[in-house]
């Protein structure tokens, strides 16, 4: 990452050790960049205190941070020239806390909102994360709405990608930031930026030590994540918030009201970006047909640009699903299959295992029929979590396919279906119950596993607690007349 720093034609006092000690920067030589910034500072140069309080903020070519120190500088920066780079680590620092620097929540605030009235994009951010997601703020909450449509609506275009280049450091055109170099040495960093949406820079440095959520990075990554927050870059956090409002919007949370339409168009705004996440919302939302019409041509469309995005084992898996079950498109098991085996290989993904169990339990569309398959895919299932494939295994066993038939074994694992949620597992140990376990008939226990497979919407359960219902009901009656 270089940063250009374009000089005027008529310099003002201290540019040349300004543009000097950026020079240093690009060299990674940050302590004799230290020396310039100092220099210039003589001459009240605002970026050049800027440059002191980042550099004393992360430490970098220094012996270890100093975090009051760049506290003081920042400080300065707002002081005499108001700038809100300044202001936002401010916020940063105060709301979070720092080495030796006291979490204060609401003096961070005070800077956040003024970095916020002065377009500040991730102090909006940031504002809007502790005015929507902390308790003491409930009350801000379209306030916090209003900070995220306003950082999204940045976007000024339907078609075309939200700006990216030139990007400029500071948001100020006097510094130019180059990605080239990353774009050709760290793709996966830079991808990770962009799909991170990160709006603070504290966890690169201090909470990196303590903190499990927060990936470990190398100095050279330190440097470019930091420079990169400081940028003008839209890519990484406006698509980020489109998709949050579109969220939000799907569901309406507080006084935000569920509106559709709303929550469509931020999807479609961040899918443009080429946000991974948006489009599989959209591919659901015409999957399902649950607040729009129903049309799989349209979700397979979404679930495709998912894939091709992020390579995403979900859209995979939505792919092979509707092949699966011929959802718009004529049914290919085979291609389901492939679909399914490639998500697998990346994630452990339980209803991939299942649905490649059915396949070959089957044996459709061009794949050979292979118990011994099935069983094995069932109990991967299984073993990931998709309650499912007990009940299937136990269904092998009950009628004998590939194990030696077992009703024993089968209740056993119909037993575990139910007790992992599985409806129809659910419903099959009503069923042993109600014919009788172990010759006993038991219509209490019939009623409680029909009752809990109806609860999980299988249908058919209904007219077996009717049917169960009427025989208990009946049995008191000739129980009462017997006594």
């Amino acid at each position: 990452m270089e940063i250009i720093y374009k000089i005027k034609d008529v310099p003002d006092p201290g540019d040349q050790d300004l543009y000097n000690g950026i020079q240093e920067i690009n060299k990674n030589n940050y302590q004799d960049a230290l020396t310039h910034f100092e220099r210039a500072s003589h001459y009240k140069h605002e970026y050049a205190f800027l440059f002191m309080a980042i550099i004393h903020f992360s430490g970098f070519g220094l012996p270890k941070r100093d975090p009051q120190k760049a506290i003081d500088l920042f400080k300065k920066a707002v002081i005499t020239w108001n700038n809100p780079v300044a202001q936002y680590m401010l916020g940063c620092m105060y709301t979070e806390g720092d080495q030796d620097v006291d979490t204060n929540i609401g003096y961070g605030i005070s800077w956040f909102r003024a970095a916020a009235n002065q377009d500040w994009t991730y102090a909006m951010v940031r504002l809007h994360d502790i005015y929507f997601f902390f308790p003491f703020f409930t009350g801000n909450t379209r306030y916090a709405i209003h900070l995220m449509e306003k950082v999204a609506n940045k976007d000024d275009s339907n078609t075309e990608l939200v700006d990216e280049d030139p990007i400029y450091l500071f948001g100020n055109k006097d510094f130019e930031l180059r990605y080239d170099h990353v774009k050709q040495s760290k793709p996966d960093l830079l991808k990770y930026i962009t799909k991170s949406g990160l709006t603070s820079p504290i966890g690169y440095f201090y909470k990196s030590k303590t903190d499990d959520c927060v990936p470990d990075f190398d100095e050279e990554d330190q440097r470019i994540l930091l420079w990169d927050i400081f940028s003008s870059r839209k890519t990484s956090i406006v698509p980020a918030c489109q998709v949050y409002l579109s969220i939000v919007y799907s569901v309406g949370v507080g006084c935000v009201q569920k509106d559709i339409n709303k929550s469509i168009y931020w999807a479609k705004k961040a899918a443009k970006n080429k946000n991974g996440a948006a489009c599989l919302i959209l591919g659901r939302y015409y999957e399902s047909g649950k607040d729009v019409k129903k049309n799989y041509k349209e979700a397979k469309k979404w679930f495709e640009k998912a894939q091709e995005i992020d390579g995403t084992s979900s859209a995979t898996f939505h792919l092979g699903t509707f092949y699966h079950s011929g959802k718009g498109v004529k049914r290919d098991c085979k291609k389901a299959l492939g679909y399914f085996e490639s998500v697998v290989r990346h994630d452990e993904h339980g209803h991939a295992y299942y649905l490649m169990g059915n396949i070959y339990h089957f044996g459709k569309d061009g794949v050979p029929q292979s118990y011994e398959k099935a069983f094995d895919y069932y109990l991967k299932a299984l073993l990931n979590g998709f309650a499912e494939g007990a009940t299937e295994i136990g269904l092998m066993y009950q009628k004998g396919l590939h194990l030696a038939k077992d009703e024993e074994k089968a209740y056993c694992w119909f037993v575990r279906g139910a007790a992992m949620g599985c409806p129809i597992a659910c419903y099959l140990v009503g069923s042993i119950h109600f014919r009788g376990y172990h010759g006993k008939v038991d219509l209490d226990k019939a009623l409680t596993f029909f009752l809990c497979s109806l609860a999980g919407g299988y249908s058919l359960a209904l007219r077996m607690v009717i049917l169960v219902d009427f025989l208990r009901n009946r049995r008191r009656i000739v129980h009462y007349h017997l006594a």
